[in-house]
């Protein structure tokens, strides 16, 4: 319910996961402007104190299938043991709090920004200058296409990686 007693469709769901048996990370999966607000303002707060002002930024986009276009469905923000998984196809769509902190100047470290970049201009108008959205995979000059996480792992760790993202099991 909202401050007034209206019934809303917000969805706000905690996890608390334990990583190599001794690391607790906090994830967040909201499609509440609220939500997504205060943990922002969290990140703020905790960026102010930090001297490398570096976040983890992921972004999922809409089926093709179905859109015309690269539309994001999904904005991930990590940041110490802390996950923001914020649905924007299911928000109001508009979280300017978001917005500023995008632009804000923090560096924020991806994987293959290409499409990021585009979607962020189509959806959202905004663009983050390249001096603070870095692309991993420039970082280590990969020799192959850029195609994702799951092929910088494969180049850079072990071959079986290859085509992870693609052989998930199915139940």
């Amino acid at each position: 319910m909202d401050q007034e007693g209206e019934v809303t469709n917000y969805n706000t769901q905690i996890r608390k996961i334990v990583a190599h048996g001794t690391t607790e990370i906090e994830v967040v999966y909201t499609d509440d402007n609220y939500e997504a607000t205060k943990i922002v303002d969290m990140y703020e707060q905790w960026l102010s104190k930090d001297d490398h002002k570096f976040m983890g930024l992921d972004f999922e986009y809409c089926d093709p299938e179905y859109e015309d276009d690269y539309r994001i469905a999904v904005v991930q923000l990590v940041m110490k043991n802390h996950v923001l998984v914020y649905q924007w196809s299911s928000s109001e769509q508009w979280c300017p709090k978001l917005m500023d902190f995008l632009r804000s100047g923090v560096h924020f470290a991806s994987v293959d920004i290409r499409n990021d970049k585009k979607a962020m201009k189509q959806s959202w108008n905004i663009e983050i200058p390249s001096q603070y959205h870095i692309d991993l995979q420039d970082l280590f000059k990969l020799e192959r296409d850029r195609t994702g996480m799951a092929d910088m792992a494969a180049s850079l760790i072990d071959k079986t990686y290859t085509g992870m993202k693609k052989e998930f099991p199915s139940d």
